[in-house]
């Protein structure tokens, strides 16, 4: 398959869930006002900061197990079977936090921790997605990905015609999820019909071993979310849910695009995993995918930095009125977001799992310190800011503390000048790239 038919695949499925994310969130929003919204938002952001309770740092170790071992059914048990037990203690940690800890009405903590914790824990980290992905088959994802979608507006049209509580509404997170993963349960073992299943015991002993190769992974997937989603957490705690919301509508309008980023990745993950494997750090592909992360990510900035106002008064109305200046911030987490989706992958393909750990570790504390001096002062817009001065600590500039990874920073540098500099050369080198379909290496 061509390197631009694997994009185009891998875009249909995040696309979807692009196009479904916008509409969902627009369905909630406009219907449901700025203080459920906060409410969702929050819950949400609870879950994804305690995921790493049952992802454990393993989906780029999966990944690569999945790459390099032909027994994917064992793969796929182990990591099931330790996931199921993380599963458990995940779920009851977000309620618990969520009823004792927030400012959640008691009513809605039951079902927002819920649905919010089942969209998490059979997202974008599940065995069968990341098998999918790993083994570059993004049409059986976008496939999943479509009709899942398709279900869950159903059910959202339903919603509205019926003019259902806010709490019936967000049990569209858990259609869409369960359809997802039931397709993608089917069409993988349709593919591993041939392998026996693996022993028990096995399992667990092998589920022991991909953690312990993840031991390093899973300090920093501790501290990766609350990088991520603390500032939401913060904001509730010295503003208000309906803060919350006006925040929470502009990132998750952000978040709809940092699946570019990933796309790239997937798309050329065997090639790429190959290149690293041959110690080409700044090898072709390498450079290419960087190249192209540039193009997206400052483009995508500044069109919302100059549409940003008029993009929310579109999607929300004017009760969501001081959520664009919060978007135009935000959104530049796009260029060190798409950036970070790669380098952390390498990190692991070359098994430098230390420096994943201390970099977020820096970013990580940085966050959180300038996060609650900044709501404090500035209020929405400071932890904004301070959250895409944390993206470029963690995804770019730390790499320059490690005489390993500098050389990310100066590809990035490079890749920027050439731009610059010879913009009709660099454009013509990328569009050669995506057409190509064959497999080159080298400069």
């Amino acid at each position: 398959m061509s390197n631009i038919r694997k994009l185009i695949w891998f875009s249909l499925d995040n696309l979807g869930g692009v196009v479904f994310g916008l509409f969902s969130i627009v369905f909630i929003a406009r219907i449901y006002g700025p203080t459920n919204m906060g409410y969702l938002s929050y819950i949400q952001a609870l879950a994804s900061i305690l995921s790493c309770v049952f992802i454990l740092g393993m989906d780029n170790v999966v990944m690569k197990e999945y790459v390099q071992h032909r027994e994917k059914k064992r793969v796929f048990y182990a990591v099931s079977l330790v996931r199921l037990v993380g599963g458990i203690v995940f779920f009851s940690a977000v309620f618990c936090w969520a009823y004792f800890f927030s400012k959640t009405p008691d009513e809605l903590v039951l079902t927002l921790a819920f649905t919010a914790c089942v969209t998490t824990y059979f997202g974008k980290s599940s065995a069968f997605r990341l098998y999918f992905q790993a083994t570059e088959q993004p049409r059986v994802l976008s496939i999943s990905t479509v009709a899942s979608r398709v279900a869950a507006i159903v059910y959202i049209l339903g919603v509205i015609y019926f003019q259902l509580s806010f709490v019936w509404a967000i049990f569209y997170l858990v259609v869409y999820s369960v359809v997802a993963q039931v397709i993608l349960l089917c069409e993988f073992y349709r593919e591993t019909k041939d392998e026996l299943f693996p022993a028990i015991a096995d399992s667990l002993r092998y589920g022991k071993q991909l953690l312990s190769e993840s031991k390093f992974v899973f300090f920093s997937s501790i501290l990766f979310p609350i990088f991520m989603y603390f500032d939401v957490v913060i904001i509730e705690k010295f503003l208000s849910p309906e803060a919350v919301g006006l925040y929470g509508v502009a990132t998750k309008l952000v978040m709809q695009l940092l699946f570019v980023g990933h796309i790239f990745v997937f798309a050329f993950f065997t090639r790429l995993n190959q290149e690293l494997n041959e110690q080409k750090l700044d090898g072709y592909i390498f450079r290419n995918i960087v190249r192209l992360m540039i193009y997206c990510s400052v483009g995508g900035g500044i069109f919302v930095s100059l549409t940003g106002d008029y993009i929310v008064h579109l999607l929300y109305g004017e009760q969501y009125q001081g959520a664009g200046i919060i978007l135009k911030i935000l959104i530049w987490k796009l260029v060190f977001s798409y950036f970070g989706a790669l380098f952390s992958r390498v990190l692991i393909i070359r098994q430098w799992t230390s420096i994943e750990l201390i970099k977020t570790v820096i970013a990580s504390t940085v966050s959180l310190c300038a996060s609650i001096m900044a709501v404090q002062i500035w209020g929405a817009t400071g932890v904004a800011t301070v959250s895409v001065v944390s993206y470029a600590i963690a995804d770019l500039f730390a790499y320059l503390l490690f005489a390993r990874t500098r050389i990310f920073f100066m590809v990035v540098v490079q890749e920027l000048a050439r731009i610059v500099i010879r913009p009709v050369e660099a454009f013509r080198q990328s569009v050669a790239f995506l057409v190509e379909g064959r497999q080159r290496y080298g400069h």
